[in-house]
């Protein structure tokens, strides 16, 4: 197995409140918040900071060298507002690769990035808690990606994030990434799976506090990924806890990607 080395960030602080966003759980922080992650970015990576305070936002999208740092008392609160999830990203349902709506955090094609801190993610539920019951219209949306999925349609043309699909969206999708750090903070309710690391290369998730009870609520899945360590976190589910997996049918035969190299240690897991 291949030694997991964690990035050091560069020493540079990038505090969202000097974009505009502003505390409170009223006001949608989603540019401001990508304006700092743009900012930091552009010179040459460091620590997006979310301050003690609440912090309303639509998804956020990492760029490659940042680090999304929660202080203690943070809590950054996603919308419900599907319409806020749009346009469509390139992702993956149940180990099968379309467009839907995009993850609540979301890195793709990234190297060096990382969410840490001792703040609370929490995802809003009210729209989602609908879309938990698989109604015809989403059924008949998972019949249609299956096809396509089946018979080698382009991924781009798998358009999901549409009508009456209903596919929720994950909380954390990390897609194609190189060195992903996962470090001391809090999760508090998920749209869909909770963790999802895909297609990534070295990685480690520590001292977690992880809390999803809704439908699909995995605490973290590891698809097609290799050289990662899980340690010492916490995870109270009502679906799986820890997943190991490798997509699914023809999407997974054409990726040709095992998972390997994966440590999972002194983890609580609560039943």
């Amino acid at each position: 197995m291949d030694p997991i080395k964690v990035f050091i960030y560069p020493d540079k602080d990038f505090n969202i409140t000097k974009y505009g966003a502003k505390a409170g759980g009223k006001i949608k922080n989603t540019k401001a918040i990508a304006s700092a992650i743009e900012a930091c970015s552009n010179a040459g990576g460091g620590r997006v900071i979310v301050p003690a305070g609440e912090w309303l936002t639509g998804p956020v999208h990492f760029k490659s060298n940042v680090n999304l740092h929660l202080e203690e008392g943070a809590v950054l609160k996603f919308t419900d507002n599907p319409e806020d999830y749009l346009p469509a990203v390139m992702t993956s349902w149940e180990g099968m690769e379309c467009y839907n709506y995009s993850p609540l955090l979301y890195a793709f094609e990234c190297e060096n990035v990382a969410i840490t801190g001792k703040g609370t993610i929490e995802a809003v539920l009210d729209t989602w808690r609908k879309w938990f019951p698989r109604p015809a219209p989403h059924l008949n949306a998972l019949k249609q990606l299956y096809a396509m999925a089946s018979t080698d349609v382009p991924v781009e043309d798998r358009q999901m994030a549409k009508g009456e699909n209903n596919l929720r969206p994950h909380l954390v999708h990390f897609n194609r990434c190189n060195n992903v750090l996962l470090d001391g903070f809090k999760i508090r309710n998920s749209p869909f799976w909770t963790i999802h690391i895909y297609l990534c290369d070295g990685g480690v998730a520590r001292n977690l506090d992880v809390r999803a009870h809704g439908h699909n609520n995995d605490g973290i899945d590891l698809e097609m990924t290799r050289n990662f360590l899980v340690e010492d976190c916490v995870f109270d589910h009502g679906d799986d806890a820890v997943v190991i997996k490798s997509g699914r049918n023809r999407d997974a035969w054409r990726l040709d990607t095992p998972t390997e190299n994966i440590v999972i240690r002194n983890c609580h897991i609560l039943a």
